[in-house]
């Protein structure tokens, strides 16, 4: 049904109904995730449309955490981070690092106007979400574009560096020891 209706010339597949949604809200809020594939195969679907809220499909995915729906709408050829506003920017930023998708933190424009040194529930800055992930390039990018800092600590006291240790992920110890040497302070480890 839905293949037919995106063939239909006549039919806006971006009507809005009283609250300012469309079919691509409908797929986003219910987790239809095979029509929502279907939905955005279409050059004519808005994925930046807002409903009465205020709202793009992408920042209420963001905020109701539906990581599969994220994929989708960032995947997709319409998409534009440049049509979102910077909260959701910044949002999509620190999503990209928790799942390890340096793809999408390349995209994400102005990548120093972030504060990437802000903890979030668990303590954690976004170089400790990219270290966990042993995602080497992600560190790169946070260390080199957005100066994270490598001496923050978590709620346990453990560094980014305490961290990959534990991984025992070498190209990003390396790296981060590296990093550390070259501001001239001391590197310090937990004692456990």
């Amino acid at each position: 049904m839905v293949k037919l209706l995106l063939n239909e010339n006549g039919v806006d597949i971006n009507q809005a109904d009283s609250e300012g949604e469309t079919p691509l809200w409908w797929a986003v809020q219910n987790g239809s995730h095979d029509i929502l594939s279907l939905l955005l195969t279409s050059t004519r679907i808005d994925l930046h449309i807002r409903n009465k809220q205020g709202q793009t499909p992408c920042s209420w995915a963001m905020e109701n955490e539906d990581d599969l729906v994220i994929q989708l709408l960032l995947d997709s050829h319409g998409f534009n981070i440049y049509k979102e506003d910077e909260q959701v920017q910044q949002m999509i930023f620190w999503w990209a690092v928790r799942n390890g998708n340096d793809r999408v933190v390349r995209i994400v424009p102005d990548l120093r106007r972030f504060d990437v040194n802000v903890k979030d529930e668990s303590g954690w800055t976004m170089l400790m979400w990219a270290v966990s992930r042993c995602n080497e390039s992600v560190v790169k990018v946070l260390l080199n574009t957005c100066k994270a800092d490598t001496y923050a600590v978590d709620d346990e006291g453990d560094t980014a560096l305490y961290i990959a240790l534990q991984k025992g992920h070498q190209p990003v110890i390396d790296l981060l020891s590296r990093h550390m040497r070259s501001t001239g302070k001391a590197i310090s480890l937990p004692d456990r």
